[in-house]
């Protein structure tokens, strides 16, 4: 996996503990971000913990990922809306 973290609180801290307990885990940092990459098993459960960052953190690869981010975001924002509606 690839993902895109803003260097922001203590996002920092909470990537490279969880850097430190994998074994292909990187962390660098370019541009006030940080680049987490890693090979992962349970897409889903990263995916999860990912959203606990919420708009602080972008996933780039893989595809999976992105889409499984992608639609969560946009289911968020359908219960948002109706919500606004009734």
């Amino acid at each position: 996996v690839e993902v895109i973290f803003d260097d922001i609180f203590n996002i920092r801290e909470k990537i490279e503990r969880l850097a430190g307990s994998r074994k292909f885990a990187t962390v660098s940092a370019e541009n006030g971000k940080l680049i987490y990459r890693d090979r992962i098993r349970g897409i889903n459960d990263f995916a999860k913990y990912l959203r606990s960052f919420g708009m602080s953190c972008r996933a780039v690869k893989p595809d999976i990922l992105v889409e499984k981010l992608y639609h969560s975001a946009c289911r968020i924002y359908d219960l948002y809306q109706d919500e606004e509606a009734t």
